[in-house]
Parts: structure tokens; C-alpha cells; sequence
């Protein structure tokens, strides 16, 4: 179903773009703390021949520095809570 939006038109209704839009920025943080879980992984790994702390540890670990050092604004908690939430595809 198609919607017409300002002479355009769109393949997913407005509501779904809207929500979209909104979990983009911190979705994009989620996705940086994963990406240096996962460099100081590879990192300690080749300090130290394995790893002791996998990078969903650190993941963790980054992730609640950064929040008790940071108390994200309203706009990035869509995307917080989308990548915190576990849902079955």
C-alpha cells in the first residue's frame, strides 16, 4: 500500500519512515560501542594470544562507561531501546 506524502510517493506509511528516522541515531551509537568491543577485542587478542574478555563483555562494559558518564538526550532513546530490546525475526 502506497501513501502520498507532499506529491510523492512512498512505499511505507508515514508512521513507519517517522519511527525509522527516529532509531537511526542511537541505533548508529549502539553500533559504534559494538564496533570497539569488538576492535579492543581483537586488539587484546593480539596483546595477549586469546581473549579473555569476549566482546560482548566489553560491549558492556563500554556501554555502561559511556551512559554513566553520558545521560543520552530524549532523541536517542528509540534507538537504545530498539537495540536493547530481543526480538524473535
Amino acid at each position: 500500500m502506497a501513501t502520498v506524502v507532499q506529491n510523492r510517493i512512498t512505499l511505507f506509511p508515514v508512521q513507519a519512515s517517522d519511527a525509522i528516522k527516529k532509531t537511526i541515531p542511537g541505533l548508529a551509537v549502539c553500533i559504534g560501542v559494538t564496533g570497539m568491543a569488538f576492535v579492543l577485542a581483537r586488539i587484546e587478542q593480539r596483546l595477549f594470544g586469546s581473549v579473555w574478555l569476549q566482546a560482548l563483555v566489553l560491549a558492556i562494559l563500554i556501554g555502561t562507561a559511556i551512559r554513566t558518564a553520558w545521560t543520552p538526550h530524549h532523541c536517542w532513546l528509540p534507538g537504545i531501546d530498539f537495540s536493547a530490546s530481543s526480538s524473535t525475526w
